[in-house]
């Protein structure tokens, strides 16, 4: 399973730390493989269509995103296509 986390990762945003300690805490007890990357926003709009072939869910990260549209477009595919 791989995971697109859709947000601008800062290392020192707390928040978004700690979105990864959780993921990788889930993986680790979960025993199964799974991979995640953090997508950033503004490469989602030209990026889209390889984006949602990339990827078997999206997680919407915490922090202010540099395309919120970016994100609304993944939210929308999410939803349309019955994704999680």
């Amino acid at each position: 399973m791989k995971i697109g986390i859709v947000g601008d990762y800062h290392a020192d945003y707390p928040s978004q730390r700690a979105t990864n300690e959780a993921l990788l805490h889930s993986i680790e007890k979960s025993e199964r493989e799974i991979k995640f990357d953090w997508i950033p926003t503004s490469t989602i709009t030209e990026q889209l269509d390889s984006i949602v072939k990339s990827y078997n869910g999206f997680w919407i990260a915490p922090g202010r995103p540099e395309s919120a549209i970016g994100v609304l477009q993944i939210i929308k595919y999410a939803r349309e296509a019955n994704i999680p």
